[in-house]
């Protein structure tokens, strides 16, 4: 599947210099592959997480972005229409039942096998103080049947920016690392999730205490 894209005028020049406002500082955009499928797994603090990471994956690589979000998403009516007049261009949608899940992992898997770009939460929904919280088995599981590499993300301060429960955003700037690719070889989906959550750690600075 070619997953290329073209930036339009209104996303080079009005968007993202909006959401370039809210960022200090982004390391490591290199790391995100140019093509074949990739897990982009960052730390999950903040709904602008969305637009500043995939942002990235547009500008630097010009790429779809594939995203597991909740299936609340895909039923609010005004959620929806800001998707369809400003995003769909360059983002897919995969929603997921976040208590049986099995459809939409079954639909990410799909999309990593025809080499898109998947960006994947491990944490699974959103931090309620900015605290790295523990992997779920999800990420685990996708890497052990599709052998994607994974590109963990470290997120800074945008949970100061935009925290869950709020919905209009500081004025405040967030920094963005992405690491280096990790590659897992038929590793249990415990031993994989806990290894990229330890890595997403030490991007954002902070340590993840659950592993083990």
């Amino acid at each position: 599947m070619n997953d290329k894209i073209r930036l339009n005028f209104f996303y080079k020049f009005v968007i993202g210099p909006i959401l370039d406002s809210w960022v200090r500082r982004v390391e490591g955009a290199s790391n995100i592959p140019e093509s074949g499928p990739a897990i982009i797994a960052p730390n999950h603090i903040s709904y602008l997480d969305h637009f500043l990471v995939g942002k990235y994956v547009l500008t630097e690589r010009n790429r779809k972005v594939h995203i597991l979000t909740k299936k609340e998403h895909t039923t609010d009516s005004m959620h929806m229409l800001w998707y369809r007049l400003f995003f769909e261009r360059y983002v897919t949608m995969i929603p997921i039942d976040r208590q049986m899940g099995r459809d939409g992992l079954r639909a990410a898997e799909e999309y990593l096998n025809n080499g898109c770009v998947l960006l994947l939460y491990p944490e699974g929904t959103r931090s309620l103080d900015g605290r790295l919280q523990s992997g779920k088995s999800g990420i685990g599981t996708l890497v052990r049947r599709t052998s994607a590499p994974v590109i963990p993300v470290g997120v800074k301060g945008t949970f100061e920016i935009l925290p869950k429960g709020k919905f209009w955003p500081n004025n405040k700037k967030a920094d963005i690392t992405f690491g280096e690719k990790l590659v897992f070889n038929g590793e249990p989906s415990k031993t994989i999730t806990d290894t990229i959550m330890k890595k997403i750690a030490e991007l954002s600075g902070q340590e993840y205490k659950f592993a083990g």
